[in-house]
C-alpha cells in the first residue's frame, strides 16, 4: 500500500496548495491512501464554534483526493474508505463533539488512521499511551486491518519519539505533527514501523 502523509495544512495558502498539487501527486505516484492533518486548515487554532467552517473546508480538501483528514480539535480513530470509528482522548469538559467511543469494525480490510494528542506543553488531555494501546489492541495490525497510521499531534519531540517506540511493531507508520517544522529523522524502527518525528 502506498501512503501519502501531509502535515499541518495552514490556512488558505495550504488549502490552495492541496487543491492544486494533490491530484497530480496521487496520479503520478499511484497513491492508495492520502492522510492530511487539517487542524490549521481554517487559518489557526479553532474553537468549538469554528467547527462547522472547518468541516466545510475539509470537504473541499477531500474533493482534491484526500482519504482522511485528522485534527487535534477532535482526537479520534478513523477507518479510511470505510465506516469511521472513533475514540475519545478528551477529558470531561473538552471539545470533541463529533466523535463517539467504541465504534470499531472487526473486519480485516482497509487502513486504520489514529490521530492522538500529546500532553507535554499541551492541554492535559487523557493519556495518549493508554489511548493508543486501547486502539492498537482493539484493531491489531494484519489481524484486523491492513495498515495502521498514527498521527501524533504534540509539541515535544521526546514524547513523539516515545510514542514511536511504544507503537513499534504494532503500527505501519508513526508520524508527528503540530510544530510546522519538518525533521530529517525518518527511519524504520527495529519492529518494522516507519517513523518520523515531525512531518510539519
Amino acid at each position: 500500500m502506498r501512503i501519502l502523509f501531509v502535515g499541518d495544512v495552514v490556512g488558505k495558502a495550504g488549502r490552495t496548495a492541496i487543491s492544486e498539487h494533490l491530484p497530480g501527486m496521487i496520479r503520478d505516484w499511484a497513491v492508495d491512501l492520502v492522510i492530511v492533518n487539517g487542524e490549521n486548515a481554517a487559518g489557526g487554532s479553532a474553537s468549538p464554534s469554528d467547527l462547522p467552517g472547518i468541516h466545510r473546508r475539509r470537504r473541499r480538501c477531500r474533493h482534491a483526493g484526500q482519504s482522511c483528514v485528522g485534527s487535534a480539535r477532535g482526537a479520534g480513530v478513523h477507518r479510511a474508505r470505510a465506516t469511521a470509528c472513533a475514540t475519545r482522548q478528551f477529558s470531561e469538559g473538552h471539545a470533541g463533539p463529533r466523535y463517539r467511543a467504541g465504534r470499531h469494525q472487526k473486519t480485516a480490510s482497509g487502513p486504520l488512521v489514529i490521530n492522538a494528542i500529546g500532553r507535554v506543553f499541551m492541554t492535559p488531555f487523557d493519556d495518549p499511551f493508554a489511548t493508543l494501546n486501547r486502539e492498537l489492541e482493539a484493531c491489531p495490525l494484519r489481524a484486523a486491518v491492513d495498515a495502521i497510521v498514527v498521527d501524533f499531534h504534540c509539541e515535544a519531540s521526546s514524547e513523539k519519539q516515545g510514542v514511536g517506540f511504544f507503537c513499534d511493531g504494532r503500527a505501519s507508520l508513526v508520524v508527528g505533527t503540530h510544530t510546522h517544522v519538518p525533521t530529517a529523522d525518518h527511519q524504520i524502527l527495529s519492529g518494522g514501523t516507519a517513523y518520523m518525528t515531525d512531518a510539519a
